[in-house]
């Protein structure tokens, strides 16, 4: 019997992925989730699962512990630590902040301390014997200003320079993971590219950037004038694939010590000007009108003018100038994922990645439906 403790598990990927693992007969699950009290949180969490139609026998297999990855052994009292270390083989460790413009410090508590405290949870487990893998989900952008193609591997010997305090944050969390698996924790990383609705039903549990990214480009443009070039590439997966692409690979013998690309991949991506035409296709059949998108301009001259208008900006004006100028940033990459790690184990367990435009429509019908909604 697998017992899972996992954290995150309200977000996005993590309770797609309790969806996906409730399915399994040989799973229980341990989630930890943050509330004002025990009730609180599992009602919180339950919810959740309804949003994804999750089997109605998960609540048999699902063991909800109140706490937080930023207190000492997570908030959780002495008693249900003890019963946890004993029981746990596997964690995967979701939680975190997904804010880019946190000061360094706050964002370092978040994120590094908290996986800290997480992998001292794992580390106790270890030594009652059952404990076999620490899952931890990282992200694309540890790549900081990197150019090129990304391999599956570990970034310590590369100089970069980081686009925000999230990045920097999730890499130094990595480079310390390293350093644990050297130590003989069993670890293994994954590092997800733009996430995306469910591929088949377009759901997610809250809008992220992809979403934002349509919303402010093309539906309703803030500015008639906006940063890109027709370099600019989109790299988007779904939820559902993450989900059941852990599920392979968070087991696997193969493994451990590992970094895996949850990306759509460098035959996948899309740059812009065939994303905007997608796009004009699927809003004509949804809207039934063609979308316009901004004039795109040079990033860099683009750049320039916001870093003067900043010069001259207060208050809300200034601090949008300055989110702004985080975001831009992202438009001066040229960075492709290798993920032929990931492809090789998925594909062992009869698993494709889907194209983006082969669900596109999904996707934004979705959003048009539901993006007043709050989850």
């Amino acid at each position: 019997m697998k017992v899972i403790f996992i954290t995150g598990a309200t977000g996005n990927m993590g309770s797609r992925l309790v969806a996906e693992l409730v399915k399994s007969k040989d799973v229980r699950l341990k989630l930890l989730v943050r509330g004002s009290s025990q009730k609180e949180a599992a009602e919180r969490l339950y919810k959740i699962l309804d949003f994804w139609d999750a089997d109605k026998k998960a609540k048999k297999k699902i063991g909800v512990v109140q706490g937080d990855i930023t207190f000492e052994n997570l908030g959780i009292g002495q008693r249900q630590l003890k019963s946890l270390v004993k029981q746990v083989t596997h964690i995967i460790h979701f939680a975190a902040i997904l804010k880019l413009n946190l000061p360094e410090e706050e964002a370092k508590k978040l994120i590094f301390d908290g996986t800290k405290n997480v992998v001292e949870l794992a580390k106790k487990c270890q030594k009652n014997g059952k404990f076999r893998r620490f899952n931890y989900i990282s992200t694309m952008e540890v790549t900081g200003n990197l150019s090129g193609v990304i391999c599956e591997e570990f970034l310590t010997n590369y100089k970069r320079d980081f686009l925000n305090t999230y990045e920097l944050a999730k890499s130094r969390t990595e480079d310390f993971l390293k350093d644990e698996i050297k130590k003989g924790l069993p670890v293994t990383i994954y590092r997800p590219s733009m996430l995306v609705g469910d591929s088949k039903s377009g759901k997610l549990l809250h809008f992220q950037s992809f979403y934002y990214m349509i919303e402010d480009m093309f539906l309703n443009p803030k500015f008639p004038i906006l940063p890109g070039t027709k370099h600019f590439m989109i790299d988007a997966i779904s939820v559902d694939f993450i989900a059941k692409a852990i599920e392979c690979i968070y087991d696997d013998n193969d493994s451990v010590g590992k970094i895996y690309h949850l990306t759509a991949g460098i035959d996948n991506i899309i740059y812009l000007p065939d994303f905007i035409r997608h796009l004009q296709e699927v809003f004509f059949k949804l809207l039934g009108r063609k979308i316009k998108p901004p004039i795109f301009i040079s990033p860099r001259i683009y750049y320039f003018f916001l870093k003067t208008a900043k010069l001259f900006a207060l208050g809300k004006l200034k601090r949008k100038i300055e989110i702004q100028l985080i975001f831009i940033k992202f438009f001066f990459l040229r960075v492709k994922f290798d993920n032929s790690r990931m492809k090789e184990i998925i594909e062992r367990n009869g698993l494709k990645i889907p194209k983006l435009q082969n669900y596109l429509y999904t996707l934004c019908k979705y959003y048009l439906e539901h993006k007043n909604d709050f989850h």
